[in-house]
């Protein structure tokens, strides 16, 4: 499994891969989000100019995540505010097929 992130501007963040069979808890993505999404996004956004969106997946939804994301990113949509399935909203979709 694959974590990315792909910003309106063309910006993206390298792949970051999970190792094989491992099950993505909340604990997990917390760390991958803390110490690989975070400071890419600190250099990639100084003045802190972006806008966190993720989707309802159960690591990204839990309450200990929520927090974490409300209190360590610029700007953060919580996981309600994802918008319906449509690939125009959802360019990482289409991205990551054509891998």
């Amino acid at each position: 499994m694959a974590l990315g992130v792909v910003a309106s501007d063309g910006k993206s963040m390298p792949l970051h891969w999970f190792p094989h069979g491992l099950k993505i808890g909340t604990d997990q993505y917390l760390e991958v989000m803390r110490d690989v999404v975070k400071p890419w996004l600190d250099s990639t956004y100084p003045d802190g100019n972006y806008v966190w969106q993720q989707d309802s997946a159960p690591a990204h939804r839990a309450k200990k995540t929520q927090e974490w994301c409300k209190g360590n990113l610029e700007d953060f949509w919580a996981w309600q505010m994802w918008p319906p399935s449509s690939q125009d909203l959802a360019p990482w979709t289409m991205e990551f097929r054509a891998i």
